[in-house]
């Protein structure tokens, strides 16, 4: 009887104020830690997104100076076999006087070499980076940006993808090459669209990207 008497006084003589203090501290002091948890991890995500943010607006400032070169020279090109290929018949062979086909060349000298068979077409292939792009998407930190600058991103480097397999597309083509305008046509086809996807990227696209992630870091 008296054990029981003593055990009912133990419980009590239990002080639940100091109780209730110890385990708010306690659980304060765990809602804190996830809170700091959660605050570095937030710190650290904001660190690459930002880091990969400028990496992208390297890799896309360098290929809009690649496209911009890799235009210029394919604009040229492209002069040079509309004003050559109307002298030539379908075997790729000279049907005017010698003289109009040597005042086309004086035009563009650099375009036609007598080693070669008469013709030389020597378009350039864009070659453009998407690493940064890339990175960006496998590491999850795409759907962590701006929805609207994520769309422009993809937006963006799916018409880059097109221009890639444009670029393959020639590199066939070229191969294919025969003495023949037919086989010619489908070459200067895909030069036209790829200049037409790659004027796009230049001035439009890639402008407004770059325009979106610096507002986006400015923030």
């Amino acid at each position: 009887m008296a054990e029981r008497k003593k055990a009912f006084r133990w419980i009590y003589r239990v002080d639940w104020f100091n109780q209730l203090i110890e385990f708010l501290g306690v659980l304060l002091g765990v809602l804190f830690a996830l809170w700091l948890t959660d605050w570095n991890e937030g710190r650290k995500e904001k660190q690459q997104i930002q880091q990969a943010l400028e990496n992208m607006k390297i890799e896309i400032q360098k290929n809009r100076e690649k496209i911009d070169s890799t235009r210029a020279q394919n604009d040229l090109q492209m002069e040079f076999m509309l004003a050559f290929l109307p002298l030539l018949d379908e075997e790729l062979e000279p049907e005017v006087p010698e003289d109009s086909i040597q005042a086309v060349i004086r035009d563009y000298p650099a375009e036609l070499h007598p080693s070669d068979d008469g013709l030389s077409m020597d378009f350039e292939l864009f070659q453009l980076s998407d690493v940064s792009f890339e990175t960006l998407s496998r590491t999850g930190l795409l759907g962590a940006v701006d929805y609207d600058l994520a769309f422009r991103f993809e937006q963006t480097y799916q018409l880059q993808e097109k221009l890639a397999q444009l670029d393959q597309d020639l590199i066939n083509q070229m191969r294919a090459l025969k003495n023949s305008k037919e086989s010619v046509r489908p070459v200067i086809r895909t030069v036209q669209v790829a200049q037409i996807f790659s004027q796009a990227l230049s001035e439009q696209l890639y402008p407004m990207c770059l325009e979106e992630i610096d507002a986006y870091l400015a923030n």
